[in-house]
């Protein structure tokens, strides 16, 4: 049956109705906000991540936000500062913005208007009045054509190239960065006054890395994780030099009855992986395999996944037909071997679902499949 165009348009406005409760239950909530278009709605942080950031900042007198969008980041941050600025060089967004602010009676929070770039006098002379304690940035991560980047000096703004003029009116920076950013390209580039990069994960989802810069830092940076979670928040800080200094511990072994985990997305991001060994007591199965083992419960936070070892079976084809016969539903993932997790899944035969996982990985000095049920 063909739709009509009011029920397209009906269908779009039911989808950005439950994206919006999804993504900002508080302003789903208060109801008649503006979303100029639905790129302002995908860019935006979720209302997690934005309170999540405000915890940074909690306590500032002034900040002022670059690149403030809807508003999402400046709203959480109008809660726990004295004052916000809230810059949008778009006017249909900064004077839609503006409207949501006094919606929510957000008084402390004034909005402008200011391209902000290097040799562009108008942003800089804002906040020369405006004395920020803190400035925030979350860079447009796209280029003129539309394709993503993540790149500093390709972002806008280029933070690179007006980061001196910052230093000119704060003490204190906040980036909000791409989760594509390489860590040590940022510790190398934002140079010595980075006193930490932080790597926040939302439902096991790396949403962005936030970068914190103080005038009076120096030294080498911290390096966190922040799973945000409901039923299982986890946090871990270190720094390069701890990785470095703690060499991993290696499995001998995998027997049925072991634990299996596999780190989060966000420690991975971290380069967290041979201080996991002395942290939580656990086993690298190999250097460039990233997955752990430990005998029982090893009573661990959240954020990695655990499985239990069933049995294991020799990398080749009788391992695969053995395992395909054995499992017949099953998830499946390579890692550290010669193949994808789809070659793995066509090699084995097996359809998706199920409670079993098999991996197919390096281990113990050889290739091996172990087959695993959820924990």
């Amino acid at each position: 049956m063909k739709r009509s165009f009011a029920d397209i348009i009906r269908e779009e406005e039911e989808a950005r109705s439950r994206k919006t409760a999804a993504k900002l239950p508080s302003w789903a909530a208060a109801g008649g906000l503006e979303f100029p278009t639905s790129l302002c709605l995908e860019q935006c942080s979720s209302e997690a991540a934005a309170r999540h950031k405000a915890e940074v900042v909690s306590g500032a007198a002034r900040l002022a936000d670059l690149t403030g969008g809807i508003g999402v980041d400046s709203w959480a941050f109008a809660s726990v500062c004295g004052k916000v600025l809230h810059n949008e060089m778009d006017g249909p967004l900064s004077a839609a913005a503006e409207r949501n602010f006094e919606r929510f009676g957000k008084r402390n929070v004034r909005c402008t208007r200011h391209m902000v770039a290097p040799g562009s006098d108008g942003w800089l002379m804002e906040l020369q009045h405006f004395k920020p304690d803190w400035v925030y940035a979350d860079p447009a991560r796209r280029d003129a054509s539309g394709r993503k980047v993540f790149l500093l000096e390709d972002c806008s703004p280029d933070i690179l190239a007006i980061l001196p003029s910052l230093w000119e009116v704060t003490e204190n920076i906040l980036l909000k960065l791409s989760p594509m950013a390489d860590i040590p390209m940022l510790v190398s580039r934002l140079g010595g006054r980075l006193e930490s990069v932080e790597v926040v994960s939302l439902a096991g989802e790396v949403k962005e890395l936030l970068c914190v810069l103080r005038r009076s830092h120096v030294g080498e940076p911290l390096i966190k994780v922040s799973e945000i979670s409901d039923t299982k928040p986890f946090s871990l800080s270190f720094m390069k030099s701890d990785e470095d200094s703690h060499p991993a511990s290696f499995a001998s072994g995998i027997n049925p009855g072991d634990t299996l985990l596999e780190p989060s997305a966000a420690l991975l991001k971290a380069g967290c992986f041979n201080l996991l060994c002395s942290l939580y007591g656990l086993r690298k199965l190999s250097r460039f395999t990233h997955l752990y083992s430990a005998s029982g419960d090893p009573g661990i936070p959240g954020a990695f996944k655990a499985f239990r070892v069933e049995r294991t079976y020799p990398f080749g084809n009788a391992g695969f037909k053995a395992a395909g016969k054995d499992y017949p539903r099953a998830e499946v993932t390579a890692r550290n071997v010669p193949m994808s997790s789809d070659q793995l899944r066509s090699r084995l035969g097996c359809a998706t679902g199920g409670t079993a996982h098999i991996w197919a990985c390096t281990a113990c000095g050889e290739k091996m499949l172990i087959a695993c049920s959820s924990i």
